[in-house]
């Protein structure tokens, strides 16, 4: 028993000695569980903190405990660094508290930065050097504190659709001409194009009771799975001179009869501002059995039957439900800054989601923002720090807008459907100005919006990109904005505007794949090894117009194709070339 004792005391007496020559230190300084975080709304801030001693590695050696600690917390770096805590000095705490210590100083206001640091004592009263500092910065507290106004882009004009009808293969027995069993139909109509050199523009506008898939001699170019979108495509590069075919095939789905139409037309612009319309009406060509070669100029449809109308457009069950589709917005701002800037902090809300830029470049790598909330009770902000962003003269401010869990309204597949109205956005720049002067810069009517280049996106059903209809430099100064519409201002649609707490959305790995097949011609199937929640990113080159489609999936059928029968569906990506080289494309909101 003696020995024990004796070899107990041995070793605590030898730690403290070592202790006292240790030097501790404090680290990863933390305000609200986050590293400097902006836009912190609580008035009472929980900081934390940990221990660390020299040569220790990351872990702090048994025994080296803090027992008390002091925090200060400044208005400015300069009176950090002079250790005025003028905003607070929590003085020597007795305590072996680290963590969730809740700020005790000055009242806290709006956009107020807060720089601090924080020291302590170990059991052995020995005192550690001061932390490195650290600082938060106070949200919009109060709702006037938002001088900016949300805002939303005026909808492009829909496509008149009245001269149109419905069409399907043959006559119905009795009843509604619409209420067909379900099956697939084909369909061609032949057009002839005297001088190819003469049309400047081609435009194919259809849409099919259940699903179809659109050919223009012989290359598909248009598919859509939901009857109330019109699909709306750009054909004039697939135009030949001379004769042409236009070409579909079209599936009424179910397990019972139910509504089966096809509705659309194919119209080309002239340069000398003359128009040519082709509609889908009982001049198209249509069999209930697919053949070889049935998409090409070449086969011989002698043999099949006119097609039929149904309903002109408005009637039967159909009704006027069709819309046009809906390019997802593009939004921009400029503004002059003509003297040295101190501070700049921009706060934004996009909604569903958004990716907003900064004179061409994106404020940071966080994607998919801002979180899913329910957004008739809080929708979420952010601050950025945009103080070594700015520059003198002209600076741009550009967000692109998305869907997301906002505005949920079918296309593809959906887990469900609903809608707090179209996207969205509110922000508000406050700058500094090293003068002490201050500026804002709000959205508000004054910005401009017009379509970009995403045609389709669905939180759940995918997304496709026309890389035709890209904008080069609209992000940035010397734009010419001229053809522009304007934005309209418009109430949010309820929630309060609160900031986030949870870390950001980031790209945190890369898979490759690892496994090719080509299970038939012109389709490759890609096997990440593994299941993971991400996107596809692609990198492709050809002609303008070309189309890449991806379909994702966990498993394969029987014929090696890629299967959506667990994950459900459709889903898929498609890119559309602008035929300039090697071209990179990842989707943003899906």
């Amino acid at each position: 028993m003696k020995a024990i004792i004796c070899l107990s005391m041995f070793v605590t007496v030898g730690f403290n000695a070592a202790q006292a020559d240790t030097e501790l230190t404090v680290t990863n300084l933390r305000c609200e569980y986050q590293v400097d975080p902006l836009g912190i709304e609580d008035f009472h801030p929980r900081m934390s903190w940990m221990l660390s001693v020299e040569g220790s590695g990351p872990s702090v050696p048994r025994g080296v405990t803090q027992s008390s600690y002091q925090i200060l917390v400044a208005s400015s770096p300069e009176r950090l660094g002079m250790d005025q805590g003028d905003l607070w000095d929590s003085g020597k705490v007795e305590s072996h508290q680290s963590i969730q210590v809740e700020y005790a100083g000055k009242p806290l206001t709006s956009r107020q930065s807060c720089y601090w640091k924080v020291r302590v004592w170990d059991s052995q009263m020995n005192l550690s050097a001061w932390s490195a500092p650290a600082r938060w910065s106070m949200g919009l507290l109060n709702p006037e504190d938002w001088k900016a106004r949300w805002i939303t882009a005026e909808e492009a004009g829909q496509t008149v659709l009245e001269d149109l009808a419905w069409v399907w293969s043959d006559k119905a027995k009795q009843g509604d001409p619409s209420i067909r069993a379900p099956g697939t139909r084909w369909f061609r109509r032949r057009f002839t194009v005297a001088d190819r050199s003469t049309i400047a523009k081609a435009t194919l506008s259809l849409t099919a009771d259940n699903s179809f898939a659109a050919y223009l001699n012989g290359k598909q170019v248009q598919e859509g799975s939901t009857w109330e979108t019109l699909v709306e495509t750009e054909v004039v590069s697939q135009l030949a001179p001379g004769e042409n075919i236009l070409a579909v095939v079209a599936t009424n789905e179910g397990n019972a009869p139910n509504p089966a139409g096809l509705l659309g037309r194919l119209t080309l612009n002239k340069t000398d501002g003359g128009q040519i319309t082709i509609p889908v009406d009982s001049e198209w060509r249509t069999s209930n059995r697919s053949a070889e070669d049935w998409n090409q100029i070449t086969f011989d449809d002698s043999t099949w039957t006119p097609a039929v109308q149904l309903h002109p457009y408005g009637g039967g069950q159909w009704g006027r439900k069709v819309k046009s589709p809906s390019c997802l917005p593009l939004l921009r701002t400029s503004f002059r800054v003509d003297k040295p800037v101190r501070r700049a902090e921009l706060a934004i809300c996009g909604l569903g989601f958004y990716e907003a830029r900064i004179n061409g470049q994106p404020l940071d790598d966080a994607v998919l923002e801002p979180g899913w909330t329910n957004y008739r009770k809080s929708c979420l902000y952010r601050v950025v720090d945009l103080s070594d962003r700015i520059v003198l003269g002209e600076n741009v401010l550009g967000v692109l807008l998305g869907n997301g869990m906002y505005n949920v309204t079918g296309g593809r597949y959906t887990k469900f459907t609903g809608s707090f109205g179209p996207p969205k956005l509110i922000a508000q720049l406050n700058i500094e100005y090293a003068d002490g002067t201050t500026g804002c810069v709000v959205t508000d009517g004054n910005w401009k919006t017009a379509d970009g280049p995403i045609v389709f996106s669905c939180i759940y059903g995918g997304e496709d990109y026309d890389a035709r209809k890209e904008l080069p430099g609209w992000d940035k100064s010397g734009f010419d904005t001229s053809a522009w519409r304007g934005v309209k201002e418009c109430d949010g649609p309820g929630g309060r505007l609160s900031t986030r707490s949870a870390p950001p959305i980031k790209v945190r790995e890369t898979f490759q794949p690892a496994k090719i097949t080509q299970p038939k011609p012109g389709v490759w199937v890609y096997d990440l090894g593994q299941n993971f929640s991400g996107w596809p990113k692609l990198t492709v080159s050809g002609p303008a117009g070309s189309t890449v489609k991806m379909i994702t999936g966990e498993l394969l059928d029987g014929e090696g194709l890629v299967s959506q029968r667990s994950s459900g569906g459709p889903v898929w990506f498609a890119y559309t070339l602008k035929g300039e080289g090697t071209e990179t494309w990842n989707p943003r909101f899906s």
